[in-house]
């Protein structure tokens, strides 16, 4: 099984929600961090504050301190805010630029030459999933623990033949490699190719091409797969929907007689 939500937050452990109105204002402002001095001194029976925001957006990543840590910047309703996670990096985090994210954080000030800002100080973070997502996320992995199906499920399953194309090419047009996470993989195949995004049809996809090895899926830190393309061997169209996976759920979704017709 390739396809592994992120790590869940410990519900124990987040003590408050940051909502803010959309405006011009900072996600967070100088003051209000440090108004939560009030609350000092933390310790046994008055545990310092972790807050969590959802569904930030990443614009910034890079890998800080030799590599060890990871400095971003995100963004949600219009405002921006810097973030940093000690002793995770870009590759572990399993988010790239452009995904959206949820985060638990300590707020801090920040001080360079002069100048203090609002820093976040991340104890955790996992992709923020939609609806969809997470249900693609269920449903794989209950096709991949063996569960049965219902043909409904195993139509939503399958993929077209037109995402079996846009990811062969998303891959091609990167030197035949690359280390994606899958929702995050999905998302890029899609725009690319100006299709519906499937999180659970790109990972099917992706099986199908390994099981004609055509592509080898590594599993990577932070739920990511390092996909490689291989060297064909002879000429000729692939038949793709003749591959085990794709004729089991057709047979499910349809039965043995159409499967016959629709594999042709």
């Amino acid at each position: 099984m390739y396809y592994q939500p992120q790590i869940d937050f410990r519900p124990d452990q987040v003590l408050a929600y940051l909502r803010k109105s959309q405006s011009d204002d900072p996600l967070l402002t100088v003051e209000e961090v440090e108004a939560l001095s009030m609350l000092e001194p933390y310790g046994a029976g008055n545990p310092k504050p972790v807050f969590s925001l959802s569904g930030v957006t990443i614009t910034c990543m890079s890998d800080v301190g030799g590599g060890r840590h990871l400095k971003m910047r995100a963004s949600r309703d219009g405002r921006t805010v810097d973030m940093i996670f000690f002793s995770v990096t870009r590759a572990k985090s399993g988010l790239t630029v452009g995904d959206r994210a949820d985060v638990a954080f300590y707020p801090q000030i920040n001080e360079y030459r002069g100048s203090r800002s609002v820093q976040l100080h991340l104890v955790d973070l996992r992709p923020a999933y939609s609806a969809q997502q997470l249900n693609e996320q269920a449903l794989y992995r209950k096709y991949s623990r063996g569960e049965p199906l219902s043909p409904c499920e195993a139509r939503m399953m399958i993929p077209q033949r037109e995402e079996f194309a846009a990811v062969w090419r998303y891959l091609a047009n990167r030197d035949g490699e690359v280390v994606e996470v899958p929702a995050s993989l999905a998302r890029k195949v899609a725009q690319e190719g100006d299709l519906w995004e499937s999180t659970l049809h790109t990972m099917i996809c992706l099986e199908v091409l390994e099981s004609f090895d055509l592509v080898t899926l590594r599993p990577e830190e932070g739920g990511a797969l390092r996909i490689r393309l291989q060297k064909r061997r002879g000429k000729g169209k692939v038949a793709l929907y003749q591959a085990p996976i794709i004729q089991k759920l057709q047979a499910i979704a349809w039965g043995e007689e159409r499967r016959s017709h629709l594999s042709s």
